[in-house]
């Protein structure tokens, strides 16, 4: 099992250097080494962006990478990545409210002001830990999600510790009904306790006061609404992952772009391959045939080379067909923002290893104006990342003999000059080993990930608090 002390004993330790109030408030018996699936903690909003700073800095330091945010009304959730780590992703869960569409629950300044420790960690007291994980589970799934492995725990912990039971409860609901539901709990009467949730939704607005209720309830709306729209699956670090791979054929782009997305899935909900277009038009060739019939002996070469797009052609074209193809395919890619928007808001990860940009590097569009080509590549759709793919040109040579040895090397040089040119790219050696190759341009993907204004988000979010 992989051990996570490397990044949380030094976050932990932090934690205290800078006097910050927080508590674990689940699943801490095994850490700083080992965690079930993620960490909870307590913490006051206004340390939210010191907390984040530590917390990417440890992260820094143990080689892990801040790969998404995502940000509700009193609750922040920060996923990290590590390609060690067997569940892939640890997410850490940040809160500082207990409720549920604007129902309050729980008191946040009860809890943090009265922990004890494990592993000298800060942890939450048993009669604390079993209200918060009953009530919170109760109001927000009705209680169908509480398996009986942690219904035992809560009433093992109820019986343990009354008075802590009651008291971080105090602030939301009044004695009497919480005194009720912590018997129904220690009885292990989970029917009657379950059964409670709608008094205790009734005791909270009493409590609270309608007003408060209706103004909270339309935050946590609004906070649901920018979340559905922002999301990258449950993270909103603008939404999905777009990547390209350039170099001559031969260099290891169809691998390296399989070997990328098997890397990269666990991370996005659903994930795209392609390679070349995204076929929202038919061929050109095929538009051609539709408006000049051919005899079979033709159509029979054609279909023997269908899978060749047009800028894996080698014969150099003339300008006018260059042109043609150049602002046929360039319209596809350009009209292809509309599908790539979509599945960005369903948190996809895009990896294509043959992009327009292509057409600066083969020889067959020599002849085709460079004004065009750079008009389009402005239109087509940004992405992330361009992994310029390295390799020595006598291996690619050797793999493919599609091309002469000194076009090989003419489009190596050439791809040293697209950095500038075409925006936010990384040069990805494939001399070596497959799995360091792999390791590099993973690197690269996260370090987009991580720089997608993370830090930005969480301060515009928490600055006006």
């Amino acid at each position: 099992m992989f051990d996570l002390s490397a990044l949380l004993s030094p976050f932990f330790k932090e934690l205290k250097n800078n006097n910050i109030k927080y508590c674990i408030l689940r699943g801490y018996q095994d850490l700083p080494k080992s965690t079930r699936y993620d960490v909870d903690i307590a913490i006051y909003e206004h340390d939210l962006l010191t907390i984040f700073s530590l917390l990417k800095d440890a992260a820094n330091n143990s080689g892990w990478k801040m790969v998404g945010t995502m940000k509700r009304d009193g609750f922040c959730r920060i996923l990290l990545f590590h390609s060690d780590y067997e569940k892939i992703t640890l997410p850490i869960d940040f809160m500082w409210k207990y409720q549920y569409r604007g129902i309050t629950y729980a008191d946040n300044a009860t809890l943090l002001n009265d922990t004890m420790q494990c592993n000298t960690i800060n942890v939450a007291h048993s009669g604390y830990e079993s209200a918060i994980s009953f009530v919170g589970k109760m109001i927000i799934g009705k209680g169908k999600e509480i398996s009986p492995e942690k219904l035992s725990r809560i009433q093992h912990l109820a019986r343990e510790d009354e008075q802590r039971f009651v008291s971080v409860l105090t602030s939301s609901f009044d004695k009497e009904t919480i005194n009720e539901l912590l018997k129904a709990i220690q009885a292990g009467d989970w029917e009657s306790a379950i059964g409670m949730r709608w008094r205790l939704i009734g005791k909270s607005i009493k409590q609270t006061g309608v007003l408060n209720i209706l103004m909270s309830f339309c935050k946590s709306i609004l906070e649901s609404a920018k979340g559905k729209i922002q999301r990258r699956g449950t993270m909103s670090v603008g939404g999905g992952l777009f990547l390209i791979l350039l170099g001559p054929d031969g260099s290891g782009k169809t691998t390296l772009a399989k070997e990328l997305d098997k890397r990269l899935k666990p991370l996005f909900s659903s994930t795209e391959y392609y390679h070349g277009r995204f076929h929202l038009f038919p061929q050109l060739g095929s538009v051609k045939r539709l408006l000049k019939p051919f005899s079979k002996k033709e159509q029979s070469t054609k279909e023997a080379t269908i899978v060749k797009t047009d800028m894996t052609k080698r014969d150099k074209l003339s300008t006018f067909r260059a042109s043609a193809n150049i602002i046929y395919y360039g319209l596809e890619y350009t009209f292809a923002r509309i599908p790539i928007w979509l599945k960005f808001s369903k948190n996809t990860l895009i990896v294509s290893d043959r992009y327009f940009y292509d057409y600066l590097l083969h020889p067959e569009y020599t002849n085709a104006p460079k004004w065009l080509i750079l008009l389009f590549i402005k239109l087509v759709p940004k992405p992330d990342l361009i992994l310029l793919i390295k390799c020595d040109p006598n291996v690619i040579f050797e793999r493919k003999k599609e091309l002469p040895l000194e076009e090989i090397a003419r489009q190596q040089k050439l791809l040293e000059t697209f950095g500038a040119l075409l925006g936010t790219s990384s040069m990805i050696s494939t001399n070596q080993a497959l799995d360091k190759t792999v390791d590099d341009a993973v690197s690269a993907s996260l370090d987009i990930l991580n720089n997608k204004k993370c830090t930005e988000k969480l301060d515009s979010k928490g600055s006006g608090q």
